[in-house]
């Protein structure tokens, strides 16, 4: 499976962790296990990304794959 990147960011400033790097790009904070997986060795870094770090932004999901991911619930059988 191939991502897709849709941009491609250097961490400018000091004290910036990765979820609100992507909260601020996309809008959203559920891009962190894709980003990570984008991204090798990004995890190593700690929750807090260094200044000069390359991060890669990976597309978000299209609704249409999310609609068609298998619901489960408490109660499924």
């Amino acid at each position: 499976m191939s991502v897709t990147i849709i941009k491609t960011l250097v961490v400018e400033g000091d004290g910036i962790a990765l979820d609100a790097l992507l909260f601020n790009v996309l809008d959203r904070e559920d891009m962190v296990p894709d980003t990570l997986s984008a991204n090798p060795g990004l995890a190593a870094l700690g929750p807090i990304l260094p200044p000069g770090t390359i991060v890669n932004i990976p597309a978000p999901p299209s609704v249409e794959a999310a609609t068609q991911a298998p619901h489960v619930t408490l109660w499924s059988e």
